[in-house]
């Protein structure tokens, strides 16, 4: 009976102490920015701690440096409204 009980205490421990590593493990919160590339107005994401270096646009491969406050992106002049129908999605065009 006592070796039952052990068995027991032991386990809980275990199983306490592997969810105390897997939380400590669990990535952080990652603050993005995006800006677009003077050359093709492609938007390029990065991560905070890449602001302030040098990068290269994945479509032009043109270099530019990545600022250290985000630029406000703009909305384009015509949104699209999507709506899933079923398993369609369906573009609108707005005005």
């Amino acid at each position: 009976m006592a070796s039952v009980l052990i068995l027991i205490g032991t386990g809980a421990t275990v199983a306490t102490a592997g969810w105390w590593i897997h939380r400590a493990r669990q990535p952080k919160e990652v603050v993005v920015y995006r800006v677009r590339c003077n050359a093709c107005g492609q938007k390029v994401r990065y991560t905070a701690t890449r602001a302030g270096r040098e990068a290269m646009c994945p479509r032009c491969r043109a270099k530019l440096t990545l600022p250290e406050t985000p630029e406000i992106i703009g909305v384009p002049q015509q949104s699209r409204q999507r709506q899933l129908v079923g398993k369609r999605r369906i573009e609108r065009k707005t005005a």
